[in-house]
Formats: structure tokens, C-alpha cells, sequence
């Protein structure tokens, strides 16, 4: 049994059985065109896995998670206003560290100079959340939802 903040997940070894219970997990959420859908005001993210003919057989739940301090190793690059390239395993702590930096990055700019905007462009909703508001992890940093469009547009409007 695992608790998400209200949520309650039953992890056992028994499997989704039933495509009625895959269908029932799956109806009040909305899928994007890579199979993933957002908790609503939640970092939590649910993966459908689908057979060629949209059959979905399984699905599959990665818990985002706020750790205050996990960029605390380039937390001196950020402050001079340095790129910093994130590199892992899928499950190493990527974004859970970009979204800290996010937040302290906006710190920054908020207290030193040169005094400016720090902004998140979400193209997957993965950092801020997939609500109208971010998540408050990234706060002070404002977050661009840019769901449905291309990364590169996205940074073109901000």
C-alpha cells in the first residue's frame, strides 16, 4: 500500500485482470498523443501501454516527486547563470532536480542581479503539473503549459 498524498495505490502482484478495470482506471483521465495523462494537482504522471491495435494492457504510474535541495550541486552554476545539461537513467532524479533549479533559478532572479524572468516551458507537463496553476514546487519560477506544441514554438512565444 502506497499513499500519495490522499491517494491510496494498492501494490500487489496480482495484475489488472480485466480490460473493464483498465478502462475504468483510464476514464476520467485525459491522454495525450504519447499515451500520458497528469493527475490532476499532482507531479504524478500515468503511462497507458497500448498493442498495435490500441488495446491498452497495461498501465504505468511514475510518481513525481518536490525535493528541496536536489540541485543543491550546481546551485552555484545557476546562480552565475550558467547552461546546465541534466543527463540519467529514466528514474535518476532528472526532473525532479530541473524542477528544483527551476525554483531556486527563479530565487535568484528575483534577489540578485541581473534582476529578470525565470520561466519553465512544460512541453510534457512533467514539471509544473498538468493543473491551470504550476505546481507550487516551482514557485517563485512561472511555468508555460505548452502541451500540443512544438518545444521550439513554445520558446518562441514566451
Amino acid at each position: 500500500r502506497l499513499k500519495l498524498r490522499e491517494r491510496v495505490v494498492e501494490c500487489t502482484n496480482a495484475p489488472l485482470t480485466s480490460q473493464e478495470d483498465i478502462r475504468a482506471a483510464c476514464a476520467p483521465l485525459s491522454f495525450d498523443g504519447m499515451q500520458r495523462a497528469a493527475l490532476p494537482n499532482e507531479l504524478h504522471r500515468i503511462s497507458r501501454v497500448a498493442m498495435a491495435d490500441g488495446t491498452v494492457t497495461a498501465l504505468v504510474l511514475r510518481v513525481g516527486r518536490t525535493v528541496r535541495g536536489a540541485s543543491h550541486r550546481v546551485a552555484d552554476l545557476i546562480a552565475a547563470g550558467k547552461s546546465i545539461l541534466f543527463l540519467g537513467a529514466p528514474g535518476a532524479g532528472k526532473s525532479t532536480a530541473l524542477r528544483d533549479a527551476a525554483s531556486f533559478c527563479g530565487v535568484c532572479r528575483e534577489t540578485r542581479q541581473p534582476t529578470g524572468e525565470c520561466w519553465v516551458v512544460d512541453a510534457s507537463m512533467e514539471l509544473g503539473g498538468d493543473g491551470a496553476e504550476a505546481h507550487p514546487s516551482l514557485h517563485p519560477a512561472e511555468r508555460y503549459p505548452a502541451a500540443g506544441k512544438s518545444l521550439h514554438t513554445a520558446m518562441v512565444e514566451v
